[in-house]
């Protein structure tokens, strides 16, 4: 991975964490009233998988970013881009 992948990865993975504190912190009362909301000891249990598959997810995309910037047409890049994303 060049470094350009790796600061996207982080990127992404920071902006999901500003959406965590957004719906944790901020929102987190009005979601524990809502029906049909996970209870927060579960949720607690699950956590740890979240933040890998955050992880994951900013990596792969920013690895997609960087792969449809090649030097092609653009339906090339279209397929290049969407075949990841497929699976």
């Amino acid at each position: 991975m060049s470094r350009k992948c790796i600061i996207s990865a982080v990127v992404m993975f920071m902006a999901w964490a500003l959406s965590f504190f957004v719906h944790g912190v901020l929102l987190g009362a009005d979601y524990s009233v809502t029906p049909g909301m996970r209870p927060p000891a579960e949720a607690k249990t699950l956590i740890h998988w979240m933040i890998l598959a955050q992880a994951l997810f900013g990596a792969a995309f920013a690895w997609v970013y960087v792969q449809g910037k090649e030097d092609k047409p653009w339906p090339a890049q279209g397929c290049a881009t969407a075949s990841p994303l497929r699976a």
